[in-house]
């Protein structure tokens, strides 16, 4: 769900109109509150089990726990831990097609672009 909720983010700053800029912003709401909630339920048992143990070391917003230190060996170390994780290949590949994607659009949204009111399409 974050994974679509910070898609629908990083969308959002690249169009030019309010509503539209919330409208892609909710599913990253929709992640926030419902992560919460669920996590809330999970605590007092409902529907799932959160302990406590677990419940420290982690957050519901991806790498805040990690930003925060809360996880073993602090931030610096988990980052490393992360880095030894990751395939550099495959977060390449997704740096590149997301670079493409805001190259293609440029700030302010892609789309048709109104007829030129000179040449072709003109009633004479």
């Amino acid at each position: 769900l974050w994974s679509f909720g910070l898609l629908g983010l990083g969308n959002a700053l690249l169009v030019p109109s309010i509503p539209t800029r919330l409208w892609l912003s909710m599913p990253a709401m929709v992640a926030l509150i419902g992560g919460s909630h669920t996590d809330s339920r999970h605590r007092r048992g409902m529907g799932g089990q959160l302990c406590e143990q677990v419940d420290e070391v982690t957050s519901n917003i991806p790498f805040l726990a990690m930003l925060m230190g809360r996880q073993d060996g602090g931030v610096v170390d988990s980052f490393v831990a992360l880095g030894d994780e990751i395939k550099v290949l495959d977060g390449a590949l997704a740096a590149a097609a997301a670079a493409l994607w805001v190259a293609r659009r440029g700030r302010g949204g892609g789309g048709a672009r109104p007829p030129s009111m000179s040449g072709a399409g003109l009633a004479r």
